[in-house]
């Protein structure tokens, strides 16, 4: 018997694993091809910020849709993975180390509150310093923004359970007849599943 998918996504990081849950949760049959196991390399290892207040330009509002989605979909993919992402929310800084980066960070300020769920302040070297005593003498000032979203990283076991088993993983998906994603480990070979 051979196996079928309708679609075939090789790389099981955070992109490919995205793509096939989307695509499997609109009903498709979708297998995703990884040489480790899932999401082992950058996407596993990666510090995890969720900050999308860093770009500007043509890519800004695709940012801050991918982390409103983001939040949406996080309890729902952490249910059905059964992965605790680790999820922490925190302030995050940016800062001006020269005189120079004064006027185009102070700017960040109102460009940042512009987004509903970003709040952003400027903070003086002084206020800096009693956030974070350690902090270099060399400060400037800089903007504080509140509820930047961080993921831990995944553990060598949670990698596993997301489908990877040993050297190389083919993870299927599939829609059950209760509306849930399934999701299972399927041998290499074409033979079985």
């Amino acid at each position: 018997m051979k196996s079928h998918s309708d679609v075939v996504i090789v790389g099981g990081g955070i992109v490919g694993s995205s793509i096939a849950y989307q695509l499997a949760s609109r009903g498709s049959s979708v297998t995703v091809i990884e040489r480790d196991s899932i999401g082992n390399h950058a996407s596993g290892y990666a510090l995890g910020l969720l900050n999308p207040t860093n770009e500007t330009g043509n890519i800004e509002s695709l940012n801050h849709q991918s982390f409103k989605m983001h939040k949406e979909l996080l309890g729902t993919v952490q249910e059905e993975s059964g992965v605790d992402a680790q999820v922490l929310t925190m302030p995050h800084l940016e800062l001006a180390l020269e005189e120079s980066e004064l006027p185009e960070l102070k700017k960040e300020v109102d460009r940042i509150n512009a987004f509903s769920e970003f709040k952003s302040t400027w903070l003086e070297p002084e206020e800096i310093r009693r956030l974070e005593p350690r902090i270099s003498d060399d400060i400037r000032g800089g903007v504080l923004v509140e509820d930047i979203i961080m993921l831990g990283q995944l553990q060598p076991d949670a990698r596993d359970r997301s489908g990877g088993r040993g050297t190389g993983s083919r993870v299927c998906f599939k829609r059950s007849n209760r509306n849930h994603l399934r999701k299972k480990s399927c041998s290499w070979s074409t033979g079985r599943r």
